[in-house]
């Protein structure tokens, strides 16, 4: 592992987008990430947002090695609490954090390890740059870190207030090949009965199979298609569905449209003949598949399982391939307990400055906790 103790950090506006995507991209060949952190989801973000991030830049001997965005908004809760804070590669406004970032973290080249990570954060908060730059901040917020960063901004000092802690469920599909496992085995009774039941009535009107969009038309239509039944879940429920936000559709229509066609997302087309059982909007980065966004077909009777069954029919079509992983993704869904392990959190966190009127927030929230507690839940004397 390298020490990188010849490191040039530095912090500036975003001035050349051609430049940043060029560094980007020559930069994420050397760091181990997810899609999120990839050019095909930055690069829409800075694209459709229209913002100017700040870019925090790492170099070694005039190589690039570390990238991120930094971005400062003003946030008002409980009416009364004014807070600045600082985003990393997030924005702050709702409406475009809507798209919800996870394995979140400075891009940074693996040969580097943990340490360099830490120095931008430490450059951060430590540099008359920064300082000068980002101007007087309350908060930092940190939207989907791993547990690694967690421990990096304990050890800052600061106080991290946690505000959310999300597993997903992942599916290790070169164990499974490497013991020659069949997937459907590993899951519990009620489960692969319910898979078997639903597939055997899906199978009743017509072959059931899984088709992957190849064709420009084809993700255009996928994804056309994926939207209506999202839209149509959501809207029988009151709610305003993912693409009900302008932001997240065009946004995820640019990246189907660019990203696509090289590979790194995947729509799969999940049909009984011609009955359209669901469609699967994935990112497939770097053998890892991130099942991202859906669209059932919900029916009344409840022993078709649209959700199970095509999530369940995509791991086996990835089984046969050559992906490593299968990842469902943050979140507590029934489903995701169903078909996968449990894999280690990630945070939604703020690592907050010594200011007043944090404090008296963290005071205020204490009290009304002991206040409202359940009497059941009360500590025995």
């Amino acid at each position: 592992m390298m020490t990188g103790s010849h490191i040039e950090l530095s912090l500036a506006p975003l001035e050349d987008l051609a430049a940043l995507e060029r560094d980007w991209c020559e930069l994420q060949a050397r760091a181990d990430i997810d899609f999120y952190m990839s050019w095909g989801w930055i690069g829409a973000l800075i694209r459709r947002s229209g913002l100017k991030p700040f870019v925090l830049r790492a170099q070694d001997g005039g190589r690039i090695v570390a990238l991120g965005l930094l971005l400062a908004n003003r946030q008002t809760r409980h009416g009364w609490l004014k807070s600045r804070k600082l985003y990393l590669n997030e924005t702050g406004d709702l409406d475009i954090d809507i798209v919800f970032i996870e394995h979140n973290g400075f891009l940074c080249d693996r040969a580097y390890g943990q340490a360099l990570h830490a120095r931008c954060i430490d450059h951060v908060l430590t540099s008359p740059e920064a300082k000068r730059l980002l101007g007087r901040w309350d908060e930092w917020r940190f939207g989907g870190v791993s547990q690694d960063y967690l421990k990096l901004l304990e050890a800052t000092g600061l106080r991290v207030n946690t505000y959310a802690a999300k597993h997903s469920g992942v599916i290790d599909l070169d164990s499974l090949r490497h013991r020659g496992q069949d997937y459907l085995s590993t899951l519990s009774s009620n489960t692969r009965y319910q898979i078997r039941r639903a597939l055997k009535l899906y199978g009743e009107r017509g072959p059931v199979a899984v088709t992957a969009a190849r064709t420009d038309a084809d993700f255009a239509r996928y994804l056309d298609g994926l939207i209506e039944m999202h839209q149509k879940y959501w809207s029988a429920r009151g709610g305003k569905g993912a693409f009900g936000y302008p932001f997240l559709d065009g946004f995820h229509r640019e990246i189907v449209r660019d990203r696509g066609p090289l590979g790194e997302i995947e729509l799969l087309r999940i049909a009984a003949g011609d009955f359209e059982i669901g469609y699967l909007y994935n990112f497939t980065w770097a053998g890892k598949v991130g099942a991202y966004l859906s669209g059932f077909n919900y029916e009344e009777d409840s022993k078709l399982k649209p959700g199970l069954v095509s999530h369940y029919l995509a791991i086996e079509h990835h089984l046969a391939g050559d992906a490593h992983v299968y990842d469902l993704l943050a979140g507590d869904m029934q489903y995701k307990r169903s078909l996968s392990m449990e894999s280690p959190p990630m945070y939604w966190l703020d690592l907050q400055q010594p200011r007043l009127k944090l404090r008296v927030e963290d005071l205020a929230r204490a009290v009304k906790n002991r206040v409202f507690k359940p009497p059941g839940e009360a500590k025995p004397d």
